[in-house]
């Protein structure tokens, strides 16, 4: 009988050892699960007609296992997003509202626009790309136009080691004709204007939370 009894105090014992280090890998396991973005590469075009055309591609590191991607365009004082196209790796998705990996949905209202991506990767490397239109995005007077948007909204849950933005001009504008261009939002960016003229905002090491933004002026002829 007493063999019998310390048998049954001992296995409540054993089983508690077991869950502390189950929880323990469980806890280990959730603590290493993280991601950021190796580079981030935007191409913007101003149109003639006032809007703008963006690329954004995001190369994702991934250590652990993810499967959604939130992507947000915020639209106030503008008219909308329109012609959402996603790809990953290079590959073109599919617009449904399903949620089955290998999709994405678009879903916009007064304040925004927000493009979920559906995918599924374990501790590897993946590139993004979205391309939309935003429409009358740059305010065109009689002799000058104007840009301010925030490219990289502060959203972003993760840091990005690299950021380069390209923002080039209508046809017929000159090098001469951009009165300012100028990045901000970050404390270590670097803004020109190359030949083209298309101006370029680089910044590396960039916190997650951090908003991007870029302020043109240029003259129209």
């Amino acid at each position: 009988m007493t063999v019998v009894s310390r048998l049954n105090t001992r296995i409540p014992v054993l089983a508690l050892v077991l869950a502390v280090i189950a929880l323990a890998v469980a806890s280990h396991a959730v603590e290493a699960k993280a991601y950021w973005f190796a580079d981030v590469s935007i191409e913007a075009e101003i149109e003639a007609d006032g809007d703008l055309f963006v690329k954004e591609s995001r190369t994702a590191v991934f250590e652990g296992s993810f499967s959604q991607l939130w992507y947000t365009v915020s639209m106030a004082g503008h008219y909308g997003i329109e012609s959402v196209v996603v790809y990953d790796s290079g590959k073109k998705l599919d617009l449904s509202n399903s949620g089955q990996e290998g999709t994405y949905s678009v879903v916009s209202n007064r304040l925004g626009t927000v493009v979920t991506i559906f995918y599924q990767a374990q501790d590897e490397i993946r590139t993004f790309t979205v391309e939309y239109t935003a429409k009358r995005a740059v305010t065109l007077l009689s002799s000058v136009g104007y840009l301010n948007w925030t490219f990289i909204g502060d959203g972003w849950d993760a840091p990005t080691d690299r950021l380069r933005i390209a923002v080039r001009y209508p046809e017929g504008v000159m090098h001469g004709d951009v009165v300012e261009f100028s990045g901000y939002g970050c404390s270590v960016i670097e803004s020109t204007v190359e030949d083209g003229p298309v101006g370029v905002i680089q910044a590396a090491n960039v916190p997650a939370f951090t908003p991007i933004t870029c302020r043109t002026v240029f003259q129209r002829r």
